[in-house]
């Protein structure tokens, strides 16, 4: 008997899905009991959301002149802002626990798909749904944990269409791609193009004027919302941040006094003298010149409702590009600079992803399961052994599916490779300070393929016992 990974006789999968989500909810009930807390501070002050008062009273609108984010998290936002203005919170936490529900039974189905017993499958999703990291970003109105439900959603809905050849699979991978990219400006158009084209090795199996139709529709409705971008604000993408990022990643990394010299010597900008994500008046004061605030609020307006700075001023836009090639200057002028930061990054992007301030209060609550994780599983070492791990199972498993015709098979892991490959080199390339928040984004395909070679593995073993 291979253990764990046979096809379970006394549960059925439905009955292992049922029974998990009466354990996860009875999980979320006693976290409630012990003091876990959701943390909508977002709604209040955060740079990547627009203000609650403007998405309450002027949502399309706002949305339509959004230029830092991509839309779809303030949409959401919004749409609930205009549904409970009173109960916000309340309707906000609902709403990520059902995402929790979600993440739980996809990665329970995306088990069972890799022949793991159900009641296992059961067993290991109860117990990761009661890990700090799956807790604080559940527990966290942002749009980091919908993106890690959106990612896991796609890659088991892409196996499933692999191996069964559901049209209703492939349909659900392509919104969840979609909806990704709508939502975190780090998956970029190419990202898209990318994972859309992975699909074309198994094109006999898409064939039809139907799959052509659904091929389309993710890179028009990606492609649509840059060209928006271009035609109303002068930039093909999804955010205007991508300067201020590398400002972060070079500009800011500079000496002081070396900044100030290439400032003189014209290399740079004054604005490379203002600390990246700073207010308007700063950029304002240090190249001497004075923004518009235009006639359309959620442009013109330069602090929100509770007075932090709005992101999303039109003079924003400049500034960034501004930044950018100031940016680009630095890396052609001291590229020692930029190659220290980006190791700086790759470091970050290991490192713990619950180590992070709006985590703290209720990683007090959890401070005995924190510690723990934190000397066993969360430590870089362990964490980097995980993710090179998973990335060389997919290789060789990809190359192993190719060999014996099994390109279905294949895509799957193409797929992963080219997530957690994008997630890595390019995060790490544009950003410091985040890396190990892009990291956790695919934490449960990490799992899965740890799994299915685990799996593997012990049929392996088992095989040379019996013999």
């Amino acid at each position: 008997m291979v253990f764990g990974f046979h096809r379970d006789q006394q549960i059925s999968p439905v009955g292992a899905g049922v029974a998990l989500a009466g354990v996860f909810i009875a999980e979320r009930i006693i976290l409630v009991i012990v003091g876990i807390r959701f943390n909508a501070d977002a709604l209040g002050w955060y740079w990547q959301v627009l203000d609650p008062v403007l998405l309450r009273e002027n949502l399309f609108e706002s949305l339509f002149f959004l230029h830092s984010q991509p839309p779809l998290f303030n949409l959401v936002l919004g749409l609930v802002l205009k549904l409970a203005p009173n109960g916000a919170t309340w309707l906000l936490h609902g709403l990520f626990l059902v995402l929790g529900l979600g993440l739980a039974m996809a990665i329970f189905c995306g088990l069972v798909e890799l022949h793991w017993s159900p009641r296992i499958a059961a067993l290991a999703v109860a117990v990761a749904a009661l890990t700090p990291g799956w807790i604080v970003y559940e527990n966290w109105l942002f749009y980091d944990f919908p993106v890690l439900v959106l990612l896991t959603v796609a890659c088991v809905a892409l196996l499933r269409f692999a191996r069964a050849g559901e049209w209703g699979s492939l349909g659900v991978f392509l919104a969840a791609v979609s909806a990704v990219a709508l939502t975190r400006s780090l998956f970029h158009l190419i990202w898209v193009v990318v994972s859309l084209g992975i699909l074309l090795t198994i094109r006999r199996r898409l064939g039809g004027w139907r799959t052509v139709a659904l091929l389309v529709a993710p890179l028009f409705l990606v492609a649509g919302w840059y060209a928006k971008n271009q035609v109303v604000f002068g930039f093909f993408g999804s955010s205007s941040w991508l300067g201020l990022s590398l400002a972060k990643t070079a500009t800011a990394r500079l000496e002081p006094e070396d900044r100030e010299a290439l400032v003189a010597e014209g290399v740079i900008s004054p604005w490379a003298l203002v600390k990246p994500f700073s207010p308007l008046e700063w950029y304002e004061a240090a190249a001497k010149v004075q923004f518009e605030d235009s006639p359309i609020k959620v442009l013109g307006q330069r602090l929100k409702k509770s007075g932090h700075t709005n992101f999303n001023h039109l003079g924003f836009v400049d500034i960034s590009a501004g930044c950018r090639t100031d940016a680009f200057a630095v890396i052609v002028n001291r590229p020692s600079v930029y190659l220290n930061s980006v190791a700086t990054a790759v470091r970050r992007f290991f490192s713990s992803a619950v180590a992070y301030p709006p985590f703290l209060d209720n990683l007090v609550v959890m401070a005995p399961v924190y510690r723990f994780g934190e000397m066993t599983w969360s430590r870089p070492a362990a964490v980097a052994v995980a993710f090179v791990g998973a990335l060389l199972i997919s290789i060789y498993g990809a190359l192993g599916a190719f060999r014996q015709g099994q390109r279905a098979e294949a895509v799957v892991r193409l797929w992963v490779i080219w997530t957690l490959l994008w997630v890595l080199v390019v995060g790490s390339l544009v950003e410091v300070g985040e890396n190990h928040r892009f990291r956790f984004l695919v934490t449960p395909l990490v799992w899965l393929t740890l799994a299915d070679g685990g799996r593997r593995l012990w049929i392996r073993l088992q095989g040379a016992a019996d013999e």
